[in-house]
């Protein structure tokens, strides 16, 4: 027969699928991920950004606002008194501002009260720069500081100094202005003053990602690292960020809003009581290009480790195909009557038992048949001796003889394969199972440890490069840019003692999956020494626990259930359950009952199967001994293939599945053991309980084994 999908194919389509499903998952999450990360490390740098510009213009501007009112009570003052002096001293201490005027008409400066000589000179100013060439340039809103008391506008012009300028409508009750002494006491006035940017330019120009300015409350830019920007006090009124912030009720927050086409991750804050507003904004592609280089270098490497796991999955797969396809053509020689045919298989493993034991039974065979036909060719003398008569019966019986031969040859070959295939399969299963869940979990946990691990050495190295360790210490000694309360080296020890416990918590896992393939192997190999000697069922019979055994035979079939989904229940309701078996034939006997509910259940969920798979393992003292029971909900067996359940070869699975050996061989071991097996209850759709009686060991049995 043909084989149309090899073993070997369907392993490198598995194992291929699984490594890219899992790269893909991964780079989803971890672009997911990073990206999140990202816009909260933004957000928090925008609202660091703002709420320190915040806090330092509220400051300056209060400042700013309390020598206004001050120079507006000291206006009745002369120029030369006392109080004056003292008002230009600390102006003069304060640096912020460069110029103080009143108004009193609310259309021109009036009357000059203070300009900073040195802050004019160092700017090479003209005197009468602040009273006509700056107004000139930049109209001063009169309006508004008369109908609404406070206005505040760029006052940055071509070839002169960064300024801003604040007005502040006031009125003295107890004297008269210094140049209106006509005016009432109470008439109110405007004092005009030119406040320096530049201190507040430096600290909008020290973010290096993110753009900072201030504007006023009509959206007019104040104050703007970039000079153009500020020469044309450029209106962000439109700005969706500076909407958003004039329209919150809350002081200062966080937002991401679209603007020309751009994604901006923004914060805001208000400062000078509303008077101004600070605004921070980040382009969204510049902050998610460090993770589109992150997920793009990634794909690359992925797509070296698929390509070098495809590899190492040929070779492997040939490996592990190779001695099994020659075990069947080997086989289909035989079976065509070539019974030289020797198996040569070298993998030091199970399949080079099993070949061994396969041409032991070929030279057996080949052996009988050349003693036969020598006892026949002896009876053919004989007969010719004797009598023509006799010689067509002779012929006959040679003829009949041949026949038989070749039939209990052939029946020899197939039981044998049968029985070795089926007995293998289940701790085969359990092998590759383990194996499968063992190679996900490295695939997870250490390759992402060994990345970070060589991340940090490469970032070591790098540091060394540039500075010598002089360099790496003091990056060292630099606070992380993921957490900064902790230092570069405190975040690089923690990385390297999880990998450490990580990688000890895995060694520890990978043991014991050691020690659980050891275990299966070794039955896989006390099966084929079984089939080797053709002996029938005889086991080392010990005084065990039936519990026990029915919790190893569930650990081994464990993972297999883990895949399926299926819940394995245990009602252990005996208070003795010592039973006289053979470990190992027991524990087939339970995992074989165990796979065949597997299967049933598998085939009660391909018809759309509403509840879980539940599997019951159940113990219980009886008046014959101990009662194990095995219920499932699965597909069930149909009335006419109960009869037929023990039988050898009938199976109601298909070829792939079950050979028809299993319940057979599984009562033959507990009869072997003084007990029987019998199936309890079944229907269609309604699942089915096996029950397996065995006799309890005595006390005396049990006592001296303890002893």
């Amino acid at each position: 027969m043909k084989i149309k999908y090899p073993i070997r194919y369907k392993f490198l389509f598995v194992s291929t699928m699984l490594l890219i499903l899992s790269v893909v998952s991964y780079l989803a999450l971890a672009s997911n991920i990073f990206k999140n990360d990202k816009i909260e490390l933004v957000y928090d740098l925008n609202r660091s950004a703002v709420s320190g510009l915040s806090a330092e213009v509220t400051t300056q501007f209060r400042g700013v606002g309390d020598k206004m009112k001050l120079a507006a009570i000291l206006s009745r003052e002369n120029p030369g008194s006392g109080p004056r002096v003292a008002l230009d001293d600390l102006l003069r201490q304060d640096g912020n501002i460069v110029f103080i005027a009143a108004s009193y008409g609310f259309e021109r400066i009036d009357h000059v009260f203070y300009i900073d000589e040195s802050f004019a000179s160092t700017y090479g100013l003209e005197k009468t720069f602040f009273e006509d060439a700056l107004p000139k340039s930049r109209p001063m809103p009169f309006a508004d500081i008369r109908t609404t008391g406070e206005a505040v506008w760029n006052a940055t012009v071509p070839e002169g100094p960064p300024l801003v300028g604040f007005g502040r409508n006031v009125v003295i009750e107890d004297g008269s202005s210094p140049t209106a002494s006509s005016a009432s006491s109470s008439v109110p006035f405007g004092i005009i003053a030119f406040v320096r940017a530049d201190r507040m330019v430096k600290l909008l120009a020290g973010g290096r990602v993110n753009e900072a300015f201030i504007v006023n409350s009509r959206g007019e830019t104040l104050v703007h690292p970039n000079p153009d920007v500020m020469l044309a006090a450029r209106s962000v009124a439109e700005h969706p960020l500076f909407k958003t912030a004039a329209a919150q009720a809350m002081k200062a927050g966080v937002t991401t809003v679209q603007h020309e086409g751009r994604e901006l991750l923004g914060a805001y804050s208000l400062a000078a009581d509303g008077k101004l507003i600070v605004l921070s904004q980040v382009d969204g592609s510049h902050v998610f290009s460090a993770v589109e280089r992150l997920i793009r270098r990634s794909l690359i490497f992925a797509m070296i480790a698929i390509t070098v796991a495809f590899l190492i999955a040929i070779v492997f797969s040939r490996s592990l195909t190779q001695p099994i396809q020659a075990l069947t053509e080997a086989m289909g020689r035989v079976s065509d009557g070539e019974l030289g045919t020797r198996i040569d298989v070298k993998t030091n493993d199970e399949t080079a038992l099993l070949a061994a034991s396969f041409n032991d039974m070929i030279r057996d065979l080949q052996v009988s048949r050349a003693q036969l036909e020598e006892i026949n060719r002896e009876l053919e003398q004989k007969v010719r001796d004797r009598t023509r008569k006799l010689e067509e019966q002779n012929l006959a019986v040679k003829k009949a003889q041949e026949a038989l031969l070749q039939s209990t040859r052939l029946a020899a070959v197939g039981e044998v394969a049968g029985h070795a295939a089926h007995e293998v399969l289940n701790p085969l299963t359990s092998i590759v199972t383990r194996l499968e869940k063992v190679r996900s979990r490295l695939q997870q946990g250490p390759v992402q440890n060994i990345a970070l691990v060589h991340d940090i050495f490469e970032g070591w190295k790098s540091d060394i490069g540039q500075g010598g360790f002089e360099r790496l210490v003091q990056n060292w000694r630099a606070p992380s840019a993921v957490d900064g309360n902790v230092t570069l080296w405190q975040e690089d020890i923690e990385n390297v003692s999880h990998f450490e416990t990580e990688m000890r918590q895995e060694v520890q896992t990978l043991i014991q999956d050691t020690d659980f393939l050891i275990r299966e192997s070794q039955r896989i190999n006390k099966i084929i020494q079984n089939m080797r000697g053709l002996t029938r069922v005889k086991g080392d019979l010990q005084i065990l626990s039936a519990s026990q055994l029915l919790r190893e035979a569930a650990k081994i079939m464990a993972d297999l259930c883990i895949q399926e989904n299926i819940e394995v229940r245990e009602e252990f309701a005996a208070t003795d359950d010592h039973v006289r078996v053979d470990a190992d034939e027991f524990i087939q006997v339970a995992t074989n009952m165990l796979r065949n509910s597997i299967q049933a259940i598998r085939a009660r969920q391909f018809q759309g199967l509403s509840e879980s798979g539940r599997i019951t393992l159940a113990i219980a003292q009886g008046p014959h001994g101990v009662h194990i029971r095995i219920r499932d909900n699965g597909v069930g067996i149909d009335a006419n293939d109960r009869a037929k359940l023990f039988e050898i070869q009938f199976s109601t699975k298909t070829h792939d599945e079950g050979t028809g050996l299993g319940l057979s061989i599984s009562r033959r071991f507990i009869r072997a053991f003084g007990g029987d097996i019998h199936l309890v209850h079944s229907a269609p759709d309604e699942g089915c309980e096996f029950e397996i009686q065995l006799p309890l060991a005595t006390g005396a049995e049990i006592s001296k084994v303890a002893v």
